[in-house]
């Protein structure tokens, strides 16, 4: 993939890109062969690419709801050129090409106290580079890993900051130039008590050679290799995460990969909560009770925020944040923390906004909390000017911030002024 670019002041305007993309997404659903599809992908995965590297992800987002507003079934398939495009690169190296493919092994980790940070030492990272090579990618695929796993809040939250990830991480990893990596900043303040932890790697292979295992080899299912993956994980990573329940995660591309963790590790954050505050905090199942509120920007729910208080005050102790990814759970990619077709930042419609609700709902009945409030306010999303954490919703509807007990502090997961 050419990282050569003409000057801005020839490139086609964006208006015009997202115009040309719109008139070959038309094309594509007219093809009356295999063969125009493939020379219709061809010619939108070029276009994608000019957009992409204007780093205007919201073009992007607008020629989805204009496809969609037009009755145009083409989104799926600009989406997969996006999608390629951000994690797919091919690279030169002794006169050879080979294919780099960014992946993503997440660890879904959740606790009573607090999960931590990981830097792998230089045997873990050994092992874990030697466990991937053995167990998910092809003989002769070679993984090329970070020696952190990061957090899901460090992770880049748009397409155009992943492709600069992909590309900053084949300088770096592959071709061994320095490179500064776009990763955010660890967040201080509230921590949650149910995250995930990855292992970002890129996957190199000579060209035309299946990268995961279960592609070059008919007989080994998807299942096989992270039962075997599984083993390896716990038995390298198990200590440096005591204390704490651990699900590893298939390593599989990364927006995908990562699609999984979001999807995932929200349920495990409501369960993890309410656990800590009814046995660490010792807080009666019957004395809880949790208020639900819709938090985002310029009425468009970005999460609902969770706060839990004892039915006799209305202090919030502890909060519990969820995050709402999309605006179409028909879609495959639904939950998904980017854009999908009809994400256009508009308010998210109403099933998708009651399919959550839904989901936040059982999930707290189904960690024991009965008593359930939710406000259909909409909360601009505030933090705390001196310890940045969140602020929740109490039973009056008041968006407060969490005091914990005087008695709790030693068992605190996380640290308020």
């Amino acid at each position: 993939m050419s990282n050569n670019r003409s000057s801005k002041s020839t490139n086609p305007s964006t208006a015009k890109l997202s115009q040309q993309i719109i008139e070959q997404a038309s094309g594509w659903t007219e093809s009356g062969s295999y063969y125009e599809e493939k020379i219709r992908e061809k010619a939108i995965a070029r276009l994608v690419e000019m957009l992409l590297d204007t780093g205007h992800d919201d073009d992007l987002n607008t020629i989805l709801n204009t496809l969609d507003r037009r009755g145009i079934d083409a989104g799926m398939v600009i989406l997969e050129q996006v999608h390629h495009l951000c994690q797919y690169q091919t690279v030169e190296l002794d006169g050879n090409t080979f294919e780099c493919l960014m992946m993503a092994a997440p660890i879904l980790a959740w606790t009573r106290y607090r999960i931590p940070q990981t830097n792998l030492t230089a045997a873990q990272l050994r092992s874990m580079t030697q466990a991937l090579e053995s167990t998910i990618l092809s003989p002769g695929v070679h993984a090329h890993c970070l020696s952190s796993l990061y957090s899901s809040t460090e992770l880049p939250m748009s397409y155009t900051k992943i492709r600069t990830l992909l590309r900053k991480l084949v300088q770096k990893l592959v071709l061994g130039k320095k490179a500064s990596l776009p990763f955010n900043d660890y967040p201080e303040g509230f921590e949650p008590l149910a995250d995930y932890r990855t292992l970002i790697f890129i996957a190199v292979a000579p060209q035309g050679q299946p990268i995961m295992r279960w592609l070059f080899d008919s007989s080994t299912s998807r299942e096989d290799c992270l039962e075997r993956w599984q083993s390896h994980v716990m038995e390298i990573l198990a200590d440096h995460f005591a204390g704490c329940k651990l699900e590893v995660l298939l390593p599989d591309a990364f927006l995908n990969s990562v699609h999984e963790a979001d999807e995932k590790i929200r349920p495990l954050n409501i369960h993890a909560s309410v656990n800590w505050l009814h046995h660490t905090l010792e807080v009666p199942m019957h004395d809880l009770c949790a208020s639900i509120m819709g938090f985002g920007d310029q009425d468009e729910i970005k999460e609902y925020r969770i706060g839990y208080t004892s039915k006799s005050s209305s202090e919030v102790i502890f909060g519990t944040i969820w995050p709402v990814f999309d605006t179409d759970i028909d879609t495959p990619d639904h939950g998904s923390r980017w854009p999908t077709p009809e994400s256009d930042g508009k308010m998210a419609d109403d099933q998708v906004l009651q399919h959550n609700l839904n989901q936040i709902v059982q999930t707290l009945k189904d960690a024991g909390v009965q008593d359930i409030r939710l406000f259909h306010e909409i909360s601009p999303r505030e933090y705390c000017d001196d310890c940045s954490a969140p602020l929740f919703p109490n039973t009056k509807g008041e968006v407060v911030h969490p005091e914990l007990p005087d008695e709790s502090f030693g068992s605190s997961p996380n640290k308020f002024h």
